[in-house]
């Protein structure tokens, strides 16, 4: 499968405190006929899925008709990458379906308003992305969350994943902060360290297959997973390009292997030596490499 994410522009309504792309906000969001160049040029490039990313997408004017047009294409997949807080209007989740997006990728971050409020720097924001949460399972849509692991949610992380499997998500997935942007800014109270997420992640990953709910992650090495390598994300990750309004990234696995994440010296002791990525350069770049601890081969 080849997926090709189109990043709409860098405007949003949240200012999330570990926003990835606060860099690049300067940057004039993309006109409605570039990102209609940019599907068609996506369909002939054969791409299976197309999605349309931010910022924030759904806050655009042209959203509807992007989606419409990218609908004639006939992708396999149309998805939509979102905060949902536009999905809490159930006519506005109701016409984007209706237009032919298929799947919604949704960040939620916290169990209760307090925190998620604090993490989106929004006042509301969560309380309207968990009614968009419910408008979408109403309609019976293909829905996976996206749940940042970040220093004040990780203890919260079981807690998180209890409140959407009880409203019918069938998929959760919980990716590393990445110390880049705000959360570079704010590091000191964004970025936890992986010693401390880990077993916090195993505690919510028990309840995801207990009630048999597919969870994933990203951007945490193989060292911290033993036990759920099967939920680690970027073995099952489709070949993706970026196009960004300031930026192209055409082979995101192997940039983010090459480029993004390296590996520290006792690594090449691991039995996973060869299947891990290692840890992400922004984060070895601020803690070093010492937390990596190799698994014994003649354990596997």
């Amino acid at each position: 499968m080849k997926r090709i994410d189109v990043k709409t522009g860098y405007t949003c309504n949240n200012n999330c405190l570990f926003c990835a792309v606060a860099g690049h906000k300067h940057v004039e969001d993309l006109s409605t006929l570039k990102i209609k160049e940019k599907i068609t040029h996506a369909k002939n490039s054969k791409a299976d899925i197309l999605l349309l990313t931010g910022g924030e997408p759904t806050i655009r004017h042209d959203i509807f008709e992007l989606i419409e047009f990218a609908s004639l294409a006939k992708f396999n997949d149309i998805a939509i990458e979102s905060n949902g807080r536009m999905f809490s209007y159930d006519w506005f989740a109701d016409k984007a379906m209706s237009c032919g997006a298929y799947t919604f990728l949704i960040s939620f971050h916290a169990p209760n308003p307090l925190l998620g409020d604090y993490l989106a720097n929004a006042k509301g924001s969560y309380n309207q992305t968990l009614n968009g949460l419910k408008n979408l399972t109403d309609l019976g849509v293909k829905i996976c969350v996206n749940s940042v692991i970040v220093k004040p949610n990780y203890k919260l992380l079981e807690q998180t994943a209890e409140i959407l499997i009880n409203l019918n998500i069938s998929k959760i997935h919980f990716p590393f902060v990445d110390p880049t942007g705000n959360a570079f800014k704010y590091r000191e109270e964004i970025v936890p360290r992986l010693s401390e997420i880990a077993p916090y992640l195993h505690k919510a990953f028990d309840l995801c297959k207990e009630r048999g709910v597919k969870a994933t992650t990203e951007k945490i090495p193989f060292c911290y997973l033993a036990g759920y390598e099967e939920s680690i994300g970027e073995q099952n990750m489709p070949e993706t390009e970026i196009w960004a309004p300031d930026y192209t990234t055409p082979d995101f696995n192997r940039s983010r292997t090459t480029e993004g994440k390296s590996k520290g010296p006792q690594c090449t002791s691991c039995a996973f030596f060869h299947k891990c990525e290692g840890v992400m350069n922004n984060y070895s770049n601020l803690v070093g490499y010492g937390e990596l601890k190799p698994v014994n081969k003649n354990n596997q």
